[in-house]
């Protein structure tokens, strides 16, 4: 294993592929990133992880010489969170049988949680339109689940 390789994974986005195998292993990662499988995953991580990020950074801000309004820094981090992981489930598409079999296949507790908690947030700042889009959505992982007559 080449650690070098894992923290070019990181870097600010000038990772030049050295051999073909790189070149197509990243080609690869790059169309998964437009499936909806991985939006939806990644809409599921943003939401339950976003705490751990925020007591992270304000650790961090706690650490500096400068005082700064905590409260403030984890409104920021959960702005942030929050709406990141809209931008990746906006496009979600329950006429389209990919988007569907995406989120039933994550279809469980997390993704649950995850929708709720969205839900919750941007009712908080009535944002309905979104969350009546995550509650279609919500709704359509319930009726997956129904037993079928």
């Amino acid at each position: 294993m080449d650690i070098n390789r894992i923290f070019n994974l990181f870097n600010d986005g000038n990772f030049k592929p050295h051999t073909t195998k790189e070149l197509e292993e990243l080609k690869k990662f790059e169309e998964f990133k437009d499936t909806p499988p991985y939006k939806v995953g990644m809409f599921e991580k943003m939401i339950l992880n976003h705490n751990n990020v925020r007591k992270q950074v304000v650790s961090l801000f706690k650490k500096s010489n400068e005082e700064f309004n905590v409260r403030d820094i984890e409104e920021a981090g959960e702005f942030m969170a929050y709406n990141r992981a809209w931008g990746w489930i906006s496009e979600c598409d329950l006429d389209n049988d990919c988007w569907k079999e995406s989120l039933i296949l994550r279809n469980g507790d997390y993704l649950t949680t995850a929708l709720k908690l969205a839900v919750h947030y941007f009712e908080s700042y009535e944002e309905y339109e979104k969350c009546a889009f995550l509650k279609k959505i919500e709704t359509f992982l319930e009726k997956s689940l129904a037993p079928k007559d």
